[in-house]
């Protein structure tokens, strides 16, 4: 930057030493360009002792959060205290609450839905393979039937098992 500044000021003394008449309009543009080219040497100067202020700003800040980093996880790989344990159990249990797991028709993948956002409506596909959970479900699942319980009722109304 120092070599921005430093051709600024060359500049400046170039045109004072040349005695650049200001009332002539080449002599206006001159002047112009010279004062322009100041104002954003400076501009720059400033910016960039503002970039090198905020650089060793956020170093300051990674070294800081390196530090904090080392603390914390060293420390839970360090202590084998009770309580760290009692905390670990209360996080396992929290994870299964609301979820139902259902696994894969396909291909066998336990799949955990939530079930307050659980909607038999859309498509839930299988994340290990791809394939539908629920296969063919009706748009209108009001009026669906069991498969199933539909083929035993058609063998009870048989015509053929009453002979």
């Amino acid at each position: 930057m120092n070599k921005v500044t430093d051709r600024a000021a060359y500049l400046r003394g170039l045109a004072d030493g040349l005695e650049i008449d200001g009332s002539t309009k080449e002599g206006k543009l001159l002047r112009a360009f010279v004062e322009a080219f100041d104002e954003m040497a400076e501009t720059l100067q400033n910016v960039s002792e503002a970039n090198d202020e905020l650089r060793s700003y956020v170093e300051e800040l990674e070294e800081e959060l390196d530090s904090l980093e080392g603390e914390l996880f060293d420390e839970d790989e360090e202590h084998d205290c009770h309580h760290h344990e009692d905390e670990d159990d209360e996080d396992e249990e929290d994870e299964d609450d609301g979820l139902i797991e259902y696994d894969c028709p396909n291909c066998g993948t336990a799949i955990y839905f939530d079930e307050t956002a659980f909607d038999l409506e859309e498509d839930h596909r299988c994340p290990n393979c791809g394939e539908p959970v629920f296969g063919d479900v009706p748009a209108d699942i009001s009026n669906w039937k069991d498969p199933e319980k539909e083929e035993d009722d058609a063998d009870d109304d048989d015509p053929s098992d009453d002979q």
